[in-house]
This record gives structure tokens, C-alpha cells and sequence, in this order.
């Protein structure tokens, strides 16, 4: 086996720079309580990420998501309940505002991800904690 010449190795080291740079360590979000108990959050679909990609909900309860897709091409957003039960799986057309109402009645993780072909390894995936109160 050949050792790798210095430029295979920088090439490797761009790759994988470029793909932390993707996957970041994303910004969280805190729902803000609109009306009564409904928590609403804001969301952006890009093209390979969503932001914020963490979501902070203070108690179990009804949640609206506007998801606004801003990537140029129609994306996905599929909902994980802390089972890995799949809550929502709804196409996001592009240049759209997408509102989904949900029940997020279980304190947890929630996991959110586009399911095109290599998005959520690229980067578009995130989570929702459901905070006890």
C-alpha cells in the first residue's frame, strides 16, 4: 500500500474541514408561546441545513412550526418522537412558508431531518427538547 502524496492529504483535509463547517454546532432556538398554551417556532429550510437546528420547548403541548424553505428546491421535513416514531414526514415546497401543528405531548428529544438523498448526513437534521415543567 502507497502512502498518500501531500496533495491527496490536502484534498482529505479540505473534505473534511468543509463537512464540519456543514454539521456545525447550530443555534438554539426557545419556542415563543403565541396564544394560550400554543408554542410557536420559526424555522429555516436552506439548502442542506435547517435553522436553528435546536429547538428548546419550556413544557409538553400543542406546537405550530413555520417552516420557511428558502433553498430553491422543494426539501423535507420528517418528525421523530423520542420512540423514533415518526410524527410528520411533509414535503416543503420552494420559496413556501409550511405551518404544521403538532402535539408534543411527551417531555424528550424529538428528532427533525430532510429526507432527501445525503441531507441529513450533510447537516440537515436538528432536534426538539421538550422540556418538563
Amino acid at each position: 500500500m502507497r502512502p498518500l502524496s501531500k496533495r491527496a492529504l490536502s484534498v482529505v483535509f479540505v473534505m473534511v474541514a468543509v463537512l464540519a463547517g456543514c454539521v456545525g454546532g447550530g443555534n438554539v432556538q426557545t419556542a415563543a408561546v403565541r396564544s394560550g398554551n400554543l408554542s410557536v417556532l420559526s424555522i429555516e429550510a436552506g439548502r442542506l441545513y435547517f435553522w436553528p437546528n435546536e429547538i428548546r420547548v419550556n413544557k409538553p403541548g400543542p406546537v405550530r412550526l413555520e417552516i420557511n424553505n428558502v433553498s430553491g428546491s422543494r426539501q423535507n421535513f420528517t418528525l421523530q418522537d423520542p420512540e423514533w416514531n415518526t410524527l410528520e414526514n411533509i414535503e416543503l415546497p420552494a420559496g413556501k412558508i409550511t405551518s404544521i401543528d403538532l402535539k408534543l405531548n411527551q417531555p424528550g428529544i424529538y428528532q427533525f431531518y430532510c429526507n432527501k438523498a445525503l441531507h441529513s448526513l450533510l447537516g440537515m437534521n436538528g432536534q426538539i427538547y421538550v422540556e418538563q415543567q
